[in-house]
């Protein structure tokens, strides 16, 4: 990643992700690194109606799946640089947040 690109795209499976099939959705969460983003990353990564799943995160997430290409993007201040990778989604899954360490009921 270099200061004039805020967005550094890569593939877990280190090649493009495969395109979706006639009726498969392409889905985008940011914040999948997460425990909240973590979970949708698995269920749609293991649904067989999604065909792409694009990861939106500060960090990379240490897999490797065929649906999934990750896009490191650090400043959440500025999305801009994020349009290209949102769009053409069927569905998008914000999860991003800042976990606490504790739950107040």
């Amino acid at each position: 990643m270099t200061a004039s690109n805020p967005v550094s795209s890569i593939s877990s499976s280190g090649s493009s992700p495969k395109a979706p099939t006639v009726g498969q959705r392409r889905v985008a969460i940011v914040g999948a690194t997460g425990m909240e983003g973590g979970y949708a990353l698995r269920h749609a990564l293991d649904t067989p109606s999604v065909g792409t799943v694009t990861a939106i995160a500060r960090r990379t997430l240490g897999i490797s799946h065929s649906k999934l290409k990750e896009v490191l993007h650090r400043d959440f201040s500025d999305c801009s640089p994020l349009a290209e990778s949102l769009s053409g989604r069927d569905a998008a899954v914000f999860c991003l947040g800042a976990y606490t360490g504790s739950v107040e009921t």
